[in-house]
């Protein structure tokens, strides 16, 4: 998923924050939901495996993890259930999703920083969280520590073992403008410009941010509008995807539009800052010079198969159902020691024969057997008239 698409789609949000929308003042109501709203969706949307067709509905080409396969054509789409997992099973990240510190609330990013980026400590916060099976409220303490360089008031870190998870602050409070913006979460510091993709979809490599960042100085007194911007195709863009992990943040969006402004949700809300029409045109005309083509990145990696078993320390997942020809099948093997790949098959929720679907963020390490790196999550399938559903 490109920048364009999520600044498009405004896909760019935790569902956690959906529960908090009822306290959201009534007149950004609209523009936060509009944002958040589909982040549920966001997977759905990917994980149609629409990438399986590539841009030709007649192509069987698919890319796993930079890894090309060839598939037959079998629609994909997601049930509407999910599992719900006891709290042993669940990661701390997971299961705390807000704190609160010094009578300020904040709402888990679900992202780790490292111990490198951590600044002064804060003293302890308190962590809640709601236990489906017993119906109750936990809390308990944690340390909390400021990120060097950013705002306590925008962002903090919390220590769960041995990582660090970043939090958010979970009210509306809008900067002046870009230049508190800037400051506030140390953006020129945090974030380095790579991926970008125009309003026509293509995406792009920047070569050289040196141009960039002296131009955004210049956008430093730009006000911050109380608006909402929707997507134009008519307006020339460039849509950065962005990944910083000081910011704990995952492929967000940061866009500039030849009509004068320049949008983003890096704190999860629609901001909106007003450039000015000459800037961002000369913004925009600067970063294409400076580019070349490269092709999509999806937002995450997506593995098909049959669980084919459990193998020294690995699920093992065979892609031979996809295949046109039984004999390029593969079998992959996911790494076990995460938990949110090991619980499914001790809670029995996959077993063998299951059709599944794996979401991970590295490569396929073929030179090693196979191995899907970073597996972020394992959901179960069902095949049925040559259709693949799975549980969303």
């Amino acid at each position: 998923m490109t920048g364009e698409e999520l600044l498009k789609n405004m896909d760019l949000m935790d569902p956690k924050f959906l529960s908090e929308a009822d306290s959201v003042p009534a007149k950004r109501k609209h523009n936060f939901l509009k944002w958040c709203a589909v982040a549920a969706a966001a997977l759905a949307i990917v994980s149609t495996f629409a990438c399986m067709l590539g841009k030709n509905s007649n192509s069987t080409t698919v890319m796993v993890g930079h890894l090309e396969r060839h598939y037959k054509n079998i629609p994909i789409s997601q049930t509407e259930t999910s599992p719900f997992y006891p709290p042993q099973y669940l990661t701390e990240i997971e299961r705390y999703n807000a704190m609160t510190l010094e009578d300020t609330t904040y709402r888990t990013r679900a992202r780790t920083v490292d111990k490198r980026f951590l600044g002064e400590a804060l003293g302890l916060c308190m962590l809640s969280s709601y236990d489906i099976y017993s119906d109750t409220n936990v809390i308990t303490e944690a340390p909390a520590y400021a990120i060097a360089g950013i705002s306590p008031a925008e962002l903090v870190a919390v220590k769960f073992g041995e990582e660090y998870c970043v939090f958010l602050k979970d009210r509306y409070a809008p900067p002046l403008d870009f230049g508190a913006f800037c400051d506030s979460i140390a953006l020129f510091d945090s974030v380095q410009w790579q991926d970008y993709t125009d309003q026509s979809g293509q995406t792009y490599r920047l070569e050289n941010s040196e141009t960039l960042w002296q131009l955004l100085e210049k956008c430093r007194f730009a006000p911050y509008l109380e608006m909402e911007r929707f997507y134009d195709s008519q307006i020339e863009t460039v849509s950065f995807t962005v990944t910083s992990e000081p910011l704990g943040i995952y492929k967000h969006g940061f866009q500039i539009t030849s009509d004068g402004y320049i949008c983003t949700n890096l704190m999860e809300w629609g901001y909106v800052f007003q450039i000015g029409v000459e800037l961002a045109q000369n913004i925009i005309r600067q970063v294409k010079e400076n580019s070349v083509p490269i092709p999509q990145e999806p937002y995450y990696n997506y593995l098909y198969g049959t669980f084919a078993g459990i193998e020294d320390g690995y699920l093992l997942v065979d892609d031979t159902i996809l295949c046109s020809n039984k004999k390029d099948g593969m079998c992959f093997r996911v790494p076990m020691e995460d938990i949110r790949i090991s619980r499914n098959v001790d809670l029995g929720y996959i077993t063998v024969g299951d059709v599944v679907f794996v979401t991970f963020s590295g490569r396929i390490d073929t030179a090693s057997g196979n191995i899907v790196i970073d597996p972020v999550s394992i959901q179960k399938g069902i095949l049925a008239d040559d259709c693949i559903l799975i549980e969303e």
